[in-house]
């Protein structure tokens, strides 16, 4: 477990990532990195942008195509 300390930047509360937590994300400056909530509390996930656009383009196909989904789940 990595120790976090919540700072001030801008009269906002922040985050400073220690460089051993950035290299495991391998994110740099200006990347998008999600908080994610799930059953053992919160992360930290660097999507990765392939997989993003694959989940995007399934999620088009089962809208179009929610009809035959369904026939074909039966």
């Amino acid at each position: 477990m990595t120790k976090l300390q919540v700072t001030t930047i801008n009269d906002e509360p922040a985050i400073v990532l220690p460089p051993s937590v950035v290299e495991r994300l391998g994110i740099k400056e200006g990347d998008e990195i999600h908080l994610e909530d799930g059953p053992n509390g919160l992360r930290l996930v660097h999507p990765n942008p392939v997989v993003e656009a694959q989940v995007r383009t399934m999620n088009e196909v089962m809208d179009r195509r929610r009809d035959v989904l369904k026939r074909l789940a039966e």
